[in-house]
């Protein structure tokens, strides 16, 4: 006769909920989108890129409607803790370890970057009329 072993596991297995990075990242796609007349979206979706003790999400500007999108950012956000995040800036080829106080605003510095801005109005040349 075998029985069922006792778990000593905790109930919260399963709960979903993104990381709050990851969130900042959703919310400000969804502006983008708002912005563009749902033109344009980003979109924060997990990275098939290893990275240790850490999980990457790769962060795309893309047209809605058409297979264009671009990978702008990534972010690595540790197992343990949101916090610190490391953020891949792929437009200036840079690296930036940052606290959950300045993280806003080096996300900021990405979005309203000359770069970036060059690359939306690109983006939008492709977008439907």
């Amino acid at each position: 006769m075998s029985s069922t072993p006792k778990s000593l596991w905790p109930e919260v297995i399963g709960v979903k909920k993104l990381p709050a990075p990851v969130q900042l990242l959703q919310e400000q796609g969804e502006v983008l989108e708002t912005l563009t007349g749902g033109k344009l979206y980003g979109e924060a979706s997990p990275s098939s890129f290893p990275a240790a003790d850490a999980v990457r999400y790769d962060f795309f500007v893309g047209v809605n409607g058409k297979a264009i999108r671009h990978k702008l950012l990534s972010v690595e956000i540790g197992l343990l803790f949101d916090y610190p995040v490391t953020i891949v800036n792929h437009e200036a080829g840079t690296t930036e370890r940052v606290d959950e106080a300045n993280y806003p605003e080096a996300i900021g510095r990405i979005l309203r970057s000359d770069v970036t801005q060059s690359l939306l109005e690109r983006l939008m040349e492709f977008a439907d009329p």
